[in-house]
C-alpha cells in the first residue's frame, strides 16, 4: 500500500511538473513574438537561442526562431530552422518563402532560386509572386556579378615633344678638377613628333562575393619619328586576389614589367604590394598602397636596386559643380645591391593633385599636377656632390566621349627638373591628340 502511493505522489508531481513547462514554453514563444512585432530584434534573436537547446523541432518555435535570426542578421541559422519546419510541414508555405530569403540573404544563390521556384509552383497569392519575382531577379543581378569580367581598351596618341630625351639645353658642362666641357648634340635636349600604341586587359574572376582573383595586362609603345635611340617600349603585368578587407577592397598584385629602350631590354622590375581603397559615404574615397621589389638593369649591373614605397590617396566630387579632386602623397626608397653603384641609389618624397570638371555627359576638362623632392644615397663620382632633384609637372587635358565605348583626348604637359648638378636639369614641353576604343 505504501509503494502505491509513493507511485502515485511521483506521477502527480511529473503531471504538475508537465502542466506548469507549458505555460512558460509558450511564454517564452510569446514573449518572442512580441519582441519581433515590437522591432526589438536584438532581444529576441537572445531569447530564441536561450530557449533553442530545449525548443529546437517545434515547427512553431522554430519559425520564430528564424525570423529572429534573419532580422539580427544570422541568415545561416535562419536556414537550419526554417529546414526544419519544411521538413516537418512540407505545406508551410510560409516556412517555405522564408527559407529561400534566408538562403538569399546567406550567400547561397542557387539554393535560394531553387525553393523559390519551389514557392512559384504552388501558385501562392499575386503578392507573393510579387515579391518571389522580385527576388529572382534580384539573385540574376547578383549572379551576373559574380561572373567573369574582362575589359580592356586600344590606343593611339599622337604628338610632339620638345626634349624626348630629357637632357639639359646648356651646351657647356663643369666637372670639378676636369674643367669645362662642350656638349655634343646627343647630349643636349632633342624634340621630335611621336605615335604611341597602347592597349590594356583586365580580367576579375569572382569566386564569392568577397573574394575574387584578377590580372592586368598592359603594353605601352612610343616610338619617335627621328630620334629612334629614345623609342620606349614597355609590358606590365599585375595578378593577384582581391578581397573585402575592414569596409574596403584590398588587392594583393604581384606585379613584373619589362622596359625597353630602342628596343633593348633597358630595366626589369619585379615587386609585390598591396592597394587597399574604401569609400567613405557618397563622396569620398580613401586609398593606402605599397609595394616592395627589385629592379634590375641588364647593361648596368651597378644600378640595381632594391625599391620600397608606400603611400596614401584621398579623392573627394562635389555634386555641383561636378568636379572630381583627388590627392596622394608617397615615399621611396631605391638602394643599390652594389656599393660601386651607391650614388645611384636614392630616396624620395612625391604630391600629386588631380581634378576633373564634368562640364557636360559628353565633355570633361581635367588637370594634374606633381612634385617630387629626391636625395641620392652618395657623392657622385664624377661631379662630387651628393645629388638632389626638385621634380614639378604640370597637366592639362580635355576628355570627350561622343559614345560609351570611344575617348577622344587632347594634353599639354609641362615638365622641369632642377637639379644641383647642371647635366640633370631640363625642361620639357609635350602635346598630343589620341583616341581610346574600351571594350567589355
Amino acid at each position: 500500500m505504501e509503494i502505491a502511493f509513493r507511485r502515485c505522489r511521483g506521477l502527480c508531481l511529473l503531471v504538475n511538473c508537465l502542466l506548469l513547462c507549458l505555460p512558460a514554453a509558450a511564454a517564452g514563444s510569446e514573449d518572442i513574438a512580441r519582441l519581433l512585432r515590437d522591432g526589438d530584434t536584438t532581444a529576441a534573436w537572445e531569447q530564441a537561442r536561450m530557449l533553442a537547446p530545449e525548443r529546437a523541432g517545434e515547427p512553431a518555435f522554430d519559425m520564430l526562431y528564424g525570423l529572429a535570426a534573419v532580422r539580427s542578421g544570422y541568415p545561416e541559422h535562419a536556414v537550419f530552422a526554417f529546414e526544419r519546419v519544411v521538413a516537418l510541414e512540407p505545406g508551410n508555405h510560409r516556412a517555405r518563402v522564408e527559407l529561400a530569403r534566408a538562403h538569399y540573404l546567406a550567400g547561397n544563390l542557387n539554393l535560394a532560386s531553387a525553393e523559390f521556384e519551389r514557392v512559384l509552383a504552388i501558385n501562392p497569392p499575386q503578392r507573393v509572386r510579387d515579391n518571389v519575382h522580385t527576388f529572382l531577379d534580384a539573385i540574376e543581378r547578383r549572379q551576373a556579378s559574380l561572373s567573369t569580367r574582362v575589359t580592356g581598351y586600344l590606343e593611339l596618341r599622337a604628338g610632339t615633344d620638345s626634349n624626348v630625351n630629357s637632357a639639359t639645353s646648356d651646351d657647356t658642362l663643369e666637372i670639378p678638377a676636369l674643367g669645362t666641357f662642350t656638349l655634343n648634340g646627343a647630349s643636349l635636349d632633342r624634340s621630335d613628333e611621336f605615335v604611341e600604341k597602347n592597349a590594356g586587359l583586365a580580367v576579375v574572376h569572382p569566386l564569392t562575393r568577397r573574394h575574387a582573383l584578377f590580372a592586368d595586362l598592359t603594353y605601352k609603345d612610343r616610338e619617335n619619328i627621328e630620334t629612334q635611340a629614345y623609342d620606349l617600349r614597355s609590358v606590365t603585368l599585375n595578378a593577384g586576389p582581391m578581397l573585402a578587407v575592414a569596409g574596403g577592397r584590398l588587392r594583393l598584385p604581384l606585379n613584373y614589367q619589362f622596359l625597353y629602350l630602342d628596343n633593348s631590354k633597358y630595366r626589369r622590375l619585379g615587386s609585390v604590394g598591396f592597394d587597399w581603397t574604401r569609400d567613405l559615404g557618397r563622396r569620398d574615397q580613401l586609398q593606402l598602397f605599397g609595394q616592395y621589389g627589385s629592379l634590375r638593369y641588364p647593361d648596368n649591373a651597378a644600378r640595381n636596386a632594391r625599391l620600397a614605397l608606400g603611400g596614401a590617396g584621398w579623392s573627394h566630387r562635389f555634386p555641383d559643380p561636378d568636379v572630381q579632386l583627388s590627392a596622394s602623397t608617397y615615399v621611396g626608397d631605391e638602394a643599390t645591391h652594389d656599393t660601386v653603384g651607391e650614388h645611384n641609389g636614392k630616396q624620395y618624397l612625391g604630391l600629386r593633385l588631380g581634378g576633373q570638371w564634368t562640364l557636360t555627359p559628353h565633355h570633361s576638362p581635367y588637370f594634374s599636377l606633381a612634385a617630387q623632392w629626391s636625395e641620392h644615397d652618395a657623392r657622385d663620382p664624377v661631379f662630387a656632390p651628393t645629388r638632389e632633384d626638385e621634380f614639378a609637372e604640370a597637366r592639362l587635358g580635355w576628355a570627350w566621349t561622343p559614345a560609351d565605348a570611344w575617348l577622344w583626348r587632347i594634353e599639354l604637359a609641362y615638365t622641369r627638373n632642377d637639379s644641383n648638378i647642371s647635366l640633370y636639369q631640363y625642361t620639357r614641353r609635350q602635346a598630343f591628340a589620341g583616341v581610346t576604343w574600351r571594350f567589355n
